[in-house]
């Protein structure tokens, strides 16, 4: 990390989320939890986590920050509702090290399907990966619709995919009777 473009902090590229989990020696969601107040994080690792915070002058995204708490609360929800975000688009691996590294992106028209099963609140944030070295914002073009009839044909034969549905639709079939029962 001798190379001031690498490096997180006041002189080199802006610090993230990853960086202070790394210096802190805990989760990024632990970091999560320490950024937005939450209860369950031990005084101790809550300490260190504004250590490495402040030693690396981090803040988080206001813009990301907006759009998804804007997301959530459009849902009656809030920031303690979200769990662990995906990103789609954008690629990290994991080095020997432990370190993260920014993979890049997937490029112009990519695509993702989703098949859900199940009644879900579905929050788009489009804004950059913390770990991009080149963060821009592009813009995104969201389609959704119901199939019910995909939803009937399993879509794939294979015996742990199976076992997977039918696990999901007997507990929401039986939440859902229970709702009625009530």
């Amino acid at each position: 990390m001798s190379d001031p473009e690498e490096t997180p902090g006041r002189r080199g590229r802006a610090a993230n989320i990853f960086d202070v989990a790394r210096l802190a020696g805990v989760s990024h969601q632990t970091v999560s939890r320490v950024i937005n107040d939450m209860p369950n994080v031990r005084p101790a690792t809550r300490a260190r986590v504004e250590r490495a915070i402040a030693q690396l002058h981090y803040s988080p995204s206001p813009a990301a920050r907006a759009q998804m708490l804007l997301g959530v609360h459009k849902h009656g929800m809030d920031i303690r509702d979200v769990a662990p975000s995906v990103s789609l688009f954008k690629g990290v691996r994991v080095g020997d090290d432990g370190g993260l590294a920014f993979t890049g992106g997937a490029g112009a028209g990519a695509t993702v399907d989703l098949l859900l099963h199940l009644p879900l609140v579905v929050v788009v944030v489009n804004a950059p990966h913390p770990l991009d070295p080149d963060p821009a914002v592009t813009d995104l073009d969201l389609v959704a619709w119901q199939a019910p009839a995909e939803l009937t044909t399993p879509v794939s034969t294979d015996p742990e995919y199976l076992r997977a549905l039918f696990n999901t639709e007997s507990t929401w079939a039986a939440a859902r009777d229970s709702e009625v029962v009530k």
